[in-house]
């Protein structure tokens, strides 16, 4: 039983057609191969769109083009048609779930960096801070710094969030306050050219030892804010942790002393001769 010609329509919508491509499709159903012009006026359309249509039914596996000096259109049997059109849909949906899946995996790498766990719930620990952008990192290393009063220590490993020569006007001002700073690195890391820079650092007043490896990258403020980074498991980036914490301050620099204690010197290191170069360069930056 063949249903009303409006029901028709609406399940043709249903399958993904539009009204004008449901109206053509119907139109070539009932009367066979026709020209385009045949079509619009049968389907009721205006004649300027009806081209389109037909060629989009036409990829779609509905209607097939019959050769000719006039172009006309005929309508593929209904069961070859649907089976066509619903093959059609599945290998387009496929490739729009992949193409799909691979910007959503894009997209969480890249959104990563700008989430902010803190951010999502009123009730998150106000006391830790979390990032992934090295320069906003950079900012809240150099304003931790600057709050320091009695101490900055840290487990130096690159990647450095702020470069060792531009953190030295930093740490020079701080040590004028009074500010310990001490630093542990690792020996893999001194090269001719980083080596300079630690003397650099301790010209601004930075003590120095050397061991084969620290246990991660961090820093302790005053015994009271702890940094601390550490490296995605699958890449190379980093995330960075700011805990304003006594306990976990404690506990790091309980761990930087015993390091301390065990490390080298910059004279084991860096040769007998290093103080002379680092007042030299001190002299340097008082003259700046």
């Amino acid at each position: 039983m063949v249903k009303d010609k409006d029901k028709l329509i609406k399940d043709l919508e249903g399958l993904g057609l539009n009204e004008y491509e449901s109206k053509v499709y119907l139109a070539l159903v009932e009367g066979g191969v026709m020209t385009a012009p045949q079509a619009s006026k049968l389907a009721r359309i205006p004649i300027q769109r009806v081209y389109d249509i037909l060629e989009r039914l036409v990829e779609k596996g509905l209607v097939y083009i019959v050769p000719g000096k006039v172009k006309r259109f005929g309508p593929a049997a209904p069961q070859t048609g649907m089976e066509s059109f619903l093959q059609k849909e599945r290998n387009r949906m496929e490739n729009l779930l992949k193409e799909r899946e691979r910007i959503a995996e894009s997209l969480s790498r890249e959104l990563s960096y700008l989430y902010n766990p803190a951010a999502q719930d009123d009730d998150f620990l106000d006391y830790i801070k979390i990032a992934k952008d090295p320069s906003y990192v950079g900012l809240i290393f150099a304003e931790a710094q600057n709050k320091a009063k009695e101490r900055v220590w840290a487990f130096m490993r690159p990647p450095y969030t702020v470069p060792p020569d531009e953190n030295v006007e930093t740490q020079l001002a701080a040590s004028k306050r009074g500010v310990q700073y001490r630093g542990i690195y690792e020996l893999s890391t001194v090269d001719e050219t980083f080596a300079f820079f630690i003397k650099l650092g301790m010209a601004a007043g930075e003590e120095v030892r050397f061991t084969d490896r620290v246990p991660l990258k961090a820093a302790i403020f005053d015994n009271k804010l702890v940094f601390f980074a550490l490296q995605d498991p699958m890449r190379s980036s980093y995330t960075y942790f700011f805990i304003d914490h006594e306990d976990i301050a404690v506990a790091l620099s309980d761990t930087f002393n015993y390091v301390w204690e065990r490390s080298r010197t910059p004279e084991e290191v860096l040769g007998l001769g290093v103080w002379e170069e680092v007042m030299k360069l001190r002299e340097g930056l008082e003259k700046k």
